[in-house]
């Protein structure tokens, strides 16, 4: 696997957010990814335990999958992200995959900007 992708994302406190990839070989080819474990985790800071991370998620958590054509999200709830812990501007995610080997490796990471939601109650 080749270096980290750094991907800053934003999301809004009180809003869905989901984070789709998709995986293309070096030629171009949809990357299977049956077999792979994948994982997602946002944390106010990256000296965080796991057990103190905003949003954690892994295969059995995926919003949408195909994974044989390389494709998957997950969905972080609008109910996730109203809760005191978003209170900040900003944190930091990881995307990690294992192959079937069991070798385990970021694959995706980067800030993560966080802000307040213009409308507070939807109609």
């Amino acid at each position: 696997m080749a270096t980290p992708a750094q991907m800053p994302i934003s999301l809004r406190q009180d809003r869905d957010f989901v984070l789709r990839v998709t995986e293309l070989t070096d030629q171009g080819n949809p990357w299977d990814l049956r077999g792979y474990t994948i994982a997602f985790m946002i944390k106010k800071s990256i000296t965080d335990t796991d057990a103190h991370a905003l949003f954690v998620a892994d295969n059995d958590d995926m919003y949408t999958t195909n994974l044989a054509m390389g494709q998957y999200s997950f969905l972080v709830p609008n109910a996730v992200t109203s809760g005191s812990g978003w209170a900040v501007t900003s944190a930091v995610y990881e995307v990690v995959y294992q192959d079937p080997t069991g070798i385990t490796q970021t694959r995706i990471e980067g800030p993560v900007t966080i802000g307040p939601s213009v409308i507070v109650t939807v109609p």
